[in-house]
């Protein structure tokens, strides 16, 4: 489940940050934490 968002980011950041709103803060804390 993480890793299907992780790749969303890197492929296509702007995109996924835009559509997933809240999401694409928790996945960033998510990512330092890895």
């Amino acid at each position: 489940m993480d890793d299907a968002f992780t790749a969303c980011i890197y492929e296509n950041a702007n995109v996924c940050k835009e559509a997933n709103g809240v999401a694409w803060q928790q996945l960033s804390k998510i990512d330092e934490h890895q």
